[in-house]
């Protein structure tokens, strides 16, 4: 069959189950075993069934890059080359390539909306739910900084074009570089001039440090180098995922082990490994088929195919690390985690993340969820047939247009005719009485050929879901905003298994930081404090300021595609309908704009929201300082109705009843002053009114007396 693998001369690793048993005293040479035995680099595991789906991956891959002259991925003799088919000088192959935009909307469509994060508290308890809020708010300001916001595009990129898309959450150490800190001469040296062990250094406060005494330290080298560890949430190529996937399901939880195999330079190696072990470490050059894929994937271009030379010579600087994780389980209740490079093991060591409840580092999104497959399938495979045929078509008509063009001529053997180019005005002498030349014309079908493409072009926007509508090619007979609204959902119904997957995703992801956050961040840090419409204030937390409040939630769909046309079309109706009054209520206009995508809609309710903001302060004062203070006061230049709104919503919730009667009566007055406030602002706008309408009889002329012999008369 043309879809079989297989790989002579190189023997095949034995046949191996799932279970993989590991002892808590392990060596280093066990471990060896062990990881070579699930992924062996020299016997390229082609036994592997995931191969099938890489070679599937990598034509999808060169289809979408516009190699799309048919090529083939062979593999013999231990070689792997990409071979497509040669065309002669004289003829045409033409690429339209479809898919790319296609791919590109899509993309788009997955990462057209925010994430609305949520952490649920674990207990009722008021620290809980203060706690709660901090997550969000962390999640909020590092979503960014830590690169879920990257590793969400490039994700959802993996999703369309293979099927799964892999995204992974650790701490480094070295993610912010190093962080200088300065010592105290007198605990770094001896009496007899000699240095101490840096154990016994003592730093020195950042508040005692004057630029005179750091340069004074620095010339003597009186500091250390410490590391400035972050977390960072990266996305990972699923030609780097390795598990048992004839022995699970299509969650990844499933995987009894896993394999994370994929390559780093030697810098990257010395700052996430120990140095000494990473010295023995040997670059190497043969990476095996999904190695060598993803070299070849970095340097394709579509006109002139890959840079084989180029990246050979990069190669010695780099080194296939495979790192394998065994979840705990009661065989194993430590788990372990194994580092190994070719010929040295790296990391030996018990499952470094079981305190965290966390089974695997990895998050995964599918594109279009297989029952019981591991490997779910993408959009682009079911359009490579479609664009080869539509490509084939549009070259074939191409050709036939040059044939007709320059046409092949019938003439008698021996006439005396030179030979016929194609110069304008060429005049041709033959023999007396020969027939003249006579041109081959082919007989074209154009309607056909037409119908062909429509049909084509049909095929592969059904595939991918993608109709006029969602082209922005309004078909003339709909007119009705509603009508295009249901063509839009009708396509973006196809992306429900899609957003639902990366949603579910996007959870473990930001469930697994914030379990890294309550373990690392030990130091204060920086977020903003993100409140109702994103209101953000400055807050300094630390992890355990968390309390393991790690339940993140997404509200199911709300991820899927938006249309900002649609969402302003829908605004637009409910003014009309009476459902929201910009003209009347403030709120209702700040939707309105924030509908319609106007940029400054936020610059013009900068005050409103600042009452909002210290409403919302006040608040807390009331109820949620444990620190005696006074309790705040209604002051006339107040924003009485904006600290009203947030005084109601904070009077119908959980801390206005579980407070002392005695806070509940002081807030009690502070919300009736606010409305003696308001009473007294309706009062004077009343007075206002009647005045500008003045005194009955003021305004117009006298009405004329009636005259009753006019009327006797008629």
């Amino acid at each position: 069959m043309a879809n079989s693998l297989t790989l002579t001369g190189i023997p095949r690793p034995p046949t191996h189950g799932p279970s993989v048993h590991v002892k808590r005293d392990m060596s280093d040479a066990e471990a060896k075993a062990i990881i070579d035995k699930a992924y062996s680099v020299e016997a390229r595991d082609l036994a592997l069934p995931k191969h099938l789906f890489e070679r599937q991956w990598f034509t999808n891959y060169l289809y979408l890059l516009g190699l799309q002259g048919m090529p083939k991925v062979s593999v013999a003799g231990g070689r792997v080359t990409i071979q497509t088919n040669p065309l002669p000088q004289w003829k045409r192959r033409y690429v339209a390539n479809r898919m790319l935009p296609m791919y590109a909307r899509r993309v788009s469509q997955l990462n057209s909306s925010s994430i609305n994060w949520e952490v649920r508290p674990k207990s009722p308890d008021f620290e809980d739910m203060q706690a709660a809020n901090v997550a969000r708010s962390a999640l909020f300001s590092t979503q960014e900084i830590i690169g879920i916001d990257a590793s969400r595009w490039e994700m959802a990129g993996w999703q369309v074009l293979s099927g799964p898309g892999f995204s992974k959450v650790e701490y480094d150490e070295w993610a912010d570089g190093s962080k200088r800190i300065y010592v105290d001469p007198m605990s770094a040296e001896g009496p007899d001039g000699k240095r101490t062990p840096k154990s016994t250094w003592m730093p020195i406060p950042d508040e005692a440090l004057t630029p005179a005494l750091k340069e004074l330290l620095d010339k003597h080298r009186f500091y250390v180098e410490q590391p400035s560890g972050d977390i960072r949430v990266t996305p990972v190529s699923p030609f780097e995922i390795y598990c048992p996937i004839l022995s699970m399901g299509s969650d990844l939880d499933s995987a009894p082990w896993l394999i994370h195999c994929r390559q780093y330079t030697m810098d990257q190696l010395y700052n996430r490994y120990d140095p000494a072990k990473v010295r023995m470490v040997t670059a190497d050059r043969d990476l095996g088929l999904s190695q060598w894929m993803q070299r070849r994937l970095k340097t394709v271009v579509a006109q002139y195919g890959y840079f084989s030379s180029v990246e050979d010579n990069l190669s010695d600087e780099m080194a296939t690390v495979r790192e394998m994780w065994i979840p705990p389980t009661r065989m194993r209740p430590e788990g372990r985690l194994i580092v190994a490079s070719r010929n040295v093991v790296l990391e030996n060591k018990p499952h470094p993340l079981k305190d965290l409840r966390i089974r695997y580092p990895f998050a995964k999104a599918d594109y279009t969820t297989m029952p019981d497959r591991f490997y779910s399938k993408g959009m682009l495979e079911d359009l490579i047939t479609p664009q080869a045929e539509l490509n084939r078509t549009a070259s074939i008509f191409h050709n036939i247009r040059d044939t007709m063009g320059q046409p092949k001529w019938w003439m008698e053997a021996g006439n005396g005719i030179g030979p016929i180019t194609s110069e304008p005005g060429q005049i041709l002498r033959g023999k007396l009485g020969s027939k003249p030349p006579v041109p081959l014309q082919a007989q074209v079908d154009v309607q056909l050929h037409e119908l062909l493409r429509a049909g084509l072009l049909d095929d592969m926007n059904t595939i991918a879901a993608q109709q006029d509508v969602t082209q922005a090619k309004v078909p003339p007979s709909v007119r009705s905003g509603a009508a295009i609204r249901m063509l839009m959902e009708k396509d973006d119904t196809v992306l429900a298994p899609a957003v639902r997957s990366l949603e579910t995703s996007l959870t473990r992801t930001a469930t697994m930081v914030l379990r890294l956050m309550g373990k690392y961040y030990k130091d204060y840090r920086l977020i903003s404090l993100h409140g109702r419409e994103r209101a953000m204030d400055v807050l300094y937390f630390r992890g355990s300021d968390l309390r393991n409040n790690d339940r993140v939630f997404i509200k199911p769909g709300s991820l899927a595609p938006k249309s900002a046309a649609a969402d302003a079309e829908v605004t637009l109706e409910m003014v009309g309908s009476g459902i929201l009054s910009p003209a009347l209520d403030r709120n209702d206009k700040r939707i309105v704009m924030r509908a319609m995508n106007y940029n400054y809609a936020d610059d013009l309710f900068t005050g409103l929201m600042a009452h909002e903001r210290r409403a919302g302060i006040e608040n807390d004062l009331f109820f949620g300082s444990t620190i005696a203070q006074p309790l705040p006061e209604v002051r006339s230049r107040d924003d009485h109705e904006a600290h009203m709104q947030v005084h109601l919503r904070e009077f119908a919730g959980d801390r206005y009843e579980l407070a002392a009667p005695a806070l509940q009566g002081a807030f009690d007055a502070h919300m009736a002053v606010h409305e003696q406030f308001l009473a007294a602002m309706l009062e004077q706008q009343m007075m206002m009114q009647s005045s500008q309408k003045g005194a009955p009889g003021e305004k117009g002329e006298p009405s004329q007396p009636k005259n009753p012999n006019k009327e006797q008369a008629a």
